[in-house]
């Protein structure tokens, strides 16, 4: 169990609850409900408290407003990143659009985007209210970015692995930065930690989808998901981008040819999982993986030796990022 997280969800489940179920009209504020209680880990707004906890446990419950804010508007983008991706399932539900219909998940996003500002701009005093709705806003517009990026790579035949991780460090990795860093804002951390926290995020974001990417070649059923996902759906994943670095030349063409056909049956899907695992182990695909993500861990670990807080109440954002990274494994 993670350091003090039914603490958080004491706080911040009826925190939840309560939102929302009086606001007009109905019609606007049912698939926001609807979403934000589909579930989730809640490990972004769990890691904006914690942050704040650890530097000032009776900052705790303030910080629940905004950790909701931060969850808004993850939820926010999940509602457009299915309609862009005509998703018909989100946590093994009907996703915002499939269970209302398109406009009305186009607006409730909306509607999210401008409360969970709200919730910050209004919940926090005036400098703090500022610094958290900048940190916000600039999150915002580079998680945009990031998802722009991932679009255009769907499109192109060449990306390279520095802009992959350049597109997750905008799509996912941020995010989780900007949550310790608001945390901290809450808690009374100096600017210094706050930007060293930051990094810690951030650095444990770009590793935590890279594990992502992982798990779903080589994670098995623990994982959750169909094995190979990525792999059917010819996605530019860190491993195959990884194996076009690894792979000899000569193999380079049937490397290419074998990853990106298309299957028509299961067995033809369980052939071309197989076809490209077994290339990856070949070639130390998922060694270099794994090396990669200690690097990852390595500057994580480094920016929060930096930050003025004791050992042992570091150890409890250690002990979050390091569950996020090395799940499973």
């Amino acid at each position: 169990m993670l350091p003090y997280f039914e603490e958080f969800r004491k706080q911040f489940d009826p925190f939840l609850e309560k939102q929302f179920s009086e606001n007009l009209p109905v019609t606007l504020y049912e698939p926001v409900q609807y979403l934000m209680k589909l579930g989730g880990k809640r490990l972004r707004p769990y890691s904006l408290w914690l942050a704040a906890y650890c530097y000032d446990n009776s900052k705790s419950t303030m910080a629940v407003q905004a950790a909701y804010a931060l969850e808004l508007f993850h939820a926010f983008t999940l509602v457009h990143d299915d309609i862009m991706d005509e998703a018909p399932l989100r946590r093994g539900k009907p996703t915002v659009h499939a269970a209302f219909n398109m406009n009305k998940a186009i607006l409730s996003g909306d509607a999210m985007m401008v409360h969970c500002m709200d919730y910050l701009l209004n919940g926090y005093s005036d400098a703090l209210a500022l610094g958290l709705s900048r940190e916000l806003a600039k999150t915002a517009i580079g998680v945009c970015q990031g998802q722009q990026l991932d679009m255009d790579f769907a499109e192109r035949q060449e990306v390279s692995l520095s802009e992959y991780i350049q597109m997750i460090e905008a799509k996912t990795a941020i995010l989780l930065g900007s949550a310790f860093r608001m945390g901290a804002m809450i808690g009374g951390a100096n600017s210094t930690d706050q930007e060293s926290l930051y990094i810690y995020g951030k650095e444990t974001g770009i590793a935590f989808q890279i594990q992502d990417d992982f798990l779903d070649a080589f994670g098995g059923d623990a994982f959750g998901k169909q094995e190979g996902g990525d792999i059917l759906q010819n996605k530019k994943t860190f491993l195959y981008l990884k194996g076009i670095e690894l792979c000899p030349p000569d193999q380079l063409p049937g490397y290419l040819k074998a990853y990106n056909r298309t299957v028509s049956n299961e067995e033809e899907a369980k052939e071309k999982i197989a076809e490209i695992k077994s290339l990856w182990t070949e070639w130390g695909v998922g060694e270099a993986t794994v090396a990669y993500l200690r690097l990852l861990e390595k500057s994580a670990h480094g920016a929060l030796d930096q930050i003025n807080l004791p050992a042992e109440t570091s150890s409890f954002i250690r002990e979050l990022g390091d569950a996020l990274v090395w799940r499973l494994t």
